[in-house]
């Protein structure tokens, strides 16, 4: 078997830089997610935090499915420059996506 030791050097050098890099970042995760349905006592809620721009953000929701019934249509968010996608995986389980589609941040560093 042929190995390229130059190209795997680099790959493995790439792979440490961006671990430095996400690592260098600190974000943490909290927020408010509601239903849009008027007097719902339902939300869950979610703020994020962070030392560099957010331009997108994804996350899976664990919940209750006993305790809260959600759908892909009730998960929007307060940031107004943000899109907000989500999918239900499995009872108790959806997964978000938020970003803006033009490219834009959605939230500045702390």
């Amino acid at each position: 078997m042929f190995l390229n030791k130059g190209v795997f050097k680099m790959k493995k050098f790439t792979l440490i830089v961006l671990t430095l890099s996400l690592g260098l970042a600190h974000t943490s995760f909290s927020g408010i997610i509601k239903s849009k349905e008027a007097n719902n006592p339902n939300a869950v809620e979610v703020t994020i935090h962070s030392d560099v721009d957010i331009y997108g953000v994804q996350f899976d929701l664990d919940y209750d499915s006993n305790v809260l019934a959600l759908s892909e249509g009730q998960i929007t968010s307060l940031v107004n420059t943000a899109d907000v996608y989500s999918k239900v995986i499995e009872p108790g389980k959806a997964r978000v996506i938020m970003f803006s589609m033009q490219g834009d941040k959605i939230m500045n560093s702390n």
